[in-house]
């Protein structure tokens, strides 16, 4: 990829960024005292939504997706590479191929499950669900939905739509990797498949799964096998994968985490929540660099982190959560070192 090729949207992003959110004004909801104050304060924030949604989860969820969404098509508009977005898009994308797929295998319509992100429009993709052609789509795309379809129809499981396009997911996530030939896209792609494994690992051992249910579900394009990955995990061995993924090595921001891993006493909550720490401290790590792919990647991410603040932030509150057990999930903030 041409680093030249990005200086406009990189100006843009220079711009835009200048509106995230602060730690400070995520403090300032969690602790206001009723919801005509985070009403006036999201109003400020332009996140627009009214005293009556707060209340509503569905509602606030809705509304925190439809700002997303405007982002990922402000991104695909002006990047000069549709890949570079589709690292944190795509993931959308297969999601809804998943909720396409399971609806034309069951004659179910949930429809209010589809998110409206991505390269390709929510038409485009229930075309290429019901015909397996590749008119609006990849060719790929629409190679890797029949392979899917063929496999449910074989074994009459829903789980094989889950299975099916996971793995196409990551397959994905490799050919951007391998295309894109960029350090700081392999560096962000290896951990995205990476915690993927160890996360679902960790849960099924958590849950007293076999390993038959983990091999199905593990991605074959980690940094480990699947068997490797399962044995790291049981043998509280996950501190030699972490030592051999971050590239900080002489730091100490992880110890914490790292601790847990050698002790065996990591949850799988914890290391979604490290997940996010990782990728956002990788990201940040090059926040001097203002030209390539690297500012449109900590922007999109950014914005991913402030939309999961946000929703634990007032789902948590319209549930009545403490606000101990909202900022223990809470995620790093776009500019700011949280470790």
């Amino acid at each position: 990829m041409n680093a030249n090729e990005f200086s406009q949207i990189n100006t843009s992003i220079s711009i835009k960024e200048r509106t995230f959110l602060t730690g400070e004004q995520l403090n300032q909801l969690l602790h206001a005292k009723d919801d005509d104050q985070v009403y006036l304060l999201l109003q400020q924030m332009n996140y627009p939504l009214t005293v009556d949604m707060l209340q509503d989860t569905e509602l606030i969820e809705e509304a925190l997706m439809k700002t997303l969404a405007e982002e990922y098509a402000f991104a695909y508009e002006e990047s000069p590479s549709a890949d570079v977005v589709d690292i944190f898009a795509i993931k959308y994308m297969y999601h809804n191929l998943k909720v396409l797929l399971k609806s034309r295998a069951t004659q179910l319509e949930f429809e209010q499950l589809l998110m409206p992100i991505g390269r390709y429009s929510l038409k485009a993709l229930q075309h290429v669900v019901a015909t397996f052609e590749a008119d609006s789509t990849s060719p790929l795309i629409a190679e890797e939905v029949k392979q899917t379809w063929q496999e449910y129809v074989v074994y009459q499981d829903p789980e094989a739509i889950t299975i099916g396009m996971d793995s196409a997911y990551f397959r994905h996530l490799r050919e951007i990797s391998d295309f894109a030939n960029e350090e700081h896209v392999s560096r962000l792609i290896n951990a995205i498949i990476d915690f993927f494994n160890v996360i679902v690992v960790k849960r099924a051992l958590e849950q007293n799964k076999p390993n038959s249910f983990m091999y199905e579900l593990l991605s074959r394009k980690g940094s480990y096998t699947a068997k490797e990955f399962i044995d790291l995990v049981r043998n509280a061995e996950l501190a030699t994968w972490f030592e051999r993924l971050n590239p900080f090595i002489y730091e100490r921001d992880f110890d914490a985490y790292i601790t847990k891993m050698k002790n065996g006493t990591i949850t799988a909550l914890e290391l979604e929540t490290l997940a996010d720490t990782f990728i956002h401290r990788l990201l940040e790590e090059g926040r001097m660099e203002t030209s390539g792919v690297l500012p449109l990647l900590r922007y999109l991410n950014g914005k991913e982190l402030e939309i999961k603040n946000l929703r634990l932030i007032l789902t948590g509150r319209a549930n009545r959560l403490d606000t101990e057990q909202i900022t223990e999930r809470m995620r790093p903030v776009y500019g700011e070192r949280t470790i």
